[in-house]
């Protein structure tokens, strides 16, 4: 407990009948060391100053009421007198409350020779109700001055050894114990502090020691060979993927792809460009999405989700389309552009990148057509397909076009593809496509 502590009482009563008990009460407060408040710098019945009654018991520490015989003037809006309202405002703030209530009101007022100035006539029933109220709280009984000043001395006295009562205290009278308690907290504060940091550090040592011991998944940038039958440089690329930074990844894949199939200045692909692209560079592209994403993204990924696992073909099946975005995490993009998740997580989906539709910001379309991403992508897996089957086979037998120049290679492998496509006869017609264009 703080010594010199001051408790600020607002004090609360009638007017015309209790004019000499308030003056008691203020100089019973002061007495007691505390500071009086209310009192004559209100007057009942003024609606707006009921708003600064309100703020004054706020800031006071203790609400003292004084009951004589008079239930006091009356609010219009409740019906309640302003004591009344007052006193119930105290405690809906969890203020402390106590009061002095006359012993006997009957003959106070025919002592005084003055019925209609301290006995209420007009609202005996309020009167009552209120008073059944306030005696059962903390209260005390007087007949005369002393009584009052006695009681609010004694119970001022009980309120200061109240450590929830904060009261008011000079800044140069702070206990010394308060002091030796916060010096204590402080230091307690500190070890516990350093008992965390210990502790973390030695989590933080067994998590290194654990992540020593996981095999490495990703081999050396150097494993996965460059290939294209573009001269296209797949080194950006690689090292983007390399370094996890997916959202440039994702670019310098449209990128390289507009280079490969020689649309550049375009900045989208036609069909005929997705069944022409040489599968060289796509699978490159491919294994470095795999091999840096550890399997979980790539085209060969999303053909396996589409074609293998859904049953996709090279003709577009809108269902089926729709349940592959919902797979690879692509149906709110499609619908509200907001949605690619640019990071390797165990949440992102499988298959989620590299995104093959219209890219967010101010990274160009690469994969849309006059036929709708949708459309796109089912002949993009097609392509992966085949591409797929033809690099099997051509890898496992020596080369017989090893001196063709790279020209004359990708016309020959332009020729091959089409012999293997089982779809190729039902492709419409390459008119089809010539004259239509992508309003971009």
């Amino acid at each position: 407990m703080v010594n010199g502590k001051r408790l600020q009482v607002f004090v609360s009563s009638t007017y015309l009948d209790l004019i000499e008990e308030r003056q008691i009460a203020v100089q019973g407060i002061l007495a007691a060391g505390h500071i009086p408040a209310g009192m004559e710098l209100f007057t009942a019945g003024d609606r707006s100053q009921w708003e600064v009654i309100k703020q004054w018991i706020d800031q006071s520490d203790v609400y003292l009421l004084i009951l004589g015989g008079r239930y006091g003037s009356i609010e219009p809006t409740t019906g309640k007198s302003y004591i009344h309202l007052e006193y119930e405002y105290a405690l809906e703030k969890s203020i402390p409350v106590f009061s002095c209530v006359i012993r006997n009101a009957d003959k106070r007022a025919m002592e005084k020779g003055d019925i209609q100035t301290y006995l209420e006539r007009n609202n005996t029933d309020k009167y009552n109700e209120f008073k059944k109220l306030v005696t059962s709280k903390m209260v005390t009984f007087w007949e005369n001055h002393s009584d009052i000043e006695r009681s609010i001395i004694l119970t001022l006295k009980e309120f200061e050894k109240r450590d929830n009562i904060i009261g008011w205290v000079r800044g140069n009278k702070v206990e010394e114990g308060y002091l030796n308690q916060i010096e204590a907290l402080k230091k307690e504060l500190n070890n516990n502090k350093l008992e965390y940091q210990k502790q973390i550090q030695e989590k933080d040592n067994i998590i290194t020691q654990l992540q020593q011991q996981i095999p490495k998944k990703n081999p050396k940038i150097e494993e996965i060979e460059l290939k294209s039958e573009k001269g296209i440089d797949y080194t950006k690329l690689r090292d983007f993927l390399a370094e996890g930074k997916w959202r440039e990844a994702n670019q310098e894949t449209a990128n390289v792809m507009l280079q490969a199939a020689n649309r550049v200045s375009e900045r989208w692909l036609r069909i005929e460009d997705i069944d022409n692209f040489p599968c060289e560079d796509l699978s490159t592209v491919d294994q470095l999405w795999v091999h840096y994403s550890q399997g979980k993204f790539g085209f060969s990924v999303q053909k396996k989700i589409y074609v293998d696992d859904l049953g996709g073909t090279k003709e577009h099946n809108e269902e089926i389309w729709q349940q592959f975005c919902d797979r690879v995490g692509w149906t709110k993009t499609i619908v509200n552009k907001t949605n690619i998740t640019y990071k390797l997580l165990d949440s992102t989906p499988l298959g989620h990148l590299p995104y093959c539709g219209r890219v967010l910001g101010n990274i160009d379309t690469y994969f849309m057509s006059d036929l709708g991403v949708s459309n796109v992508g089912s002949f993009l897996f097609d392509r992966v397909t085949i591409c797929s089957e033809y690099l099997t086979k051509t890898n496992s037998l020596p080369s017989p076009h090893s001196n063709l120049t790279p020209k004359e290679k990708a016309e020959k492998l332009r020729k091959v593809i089409a012999r293997l496509s089982k779809e190729s006869a039902n492709l419409p017609d390459e008119a089809l496509y010539r004259d239509t264009v992508y309003d971009q």
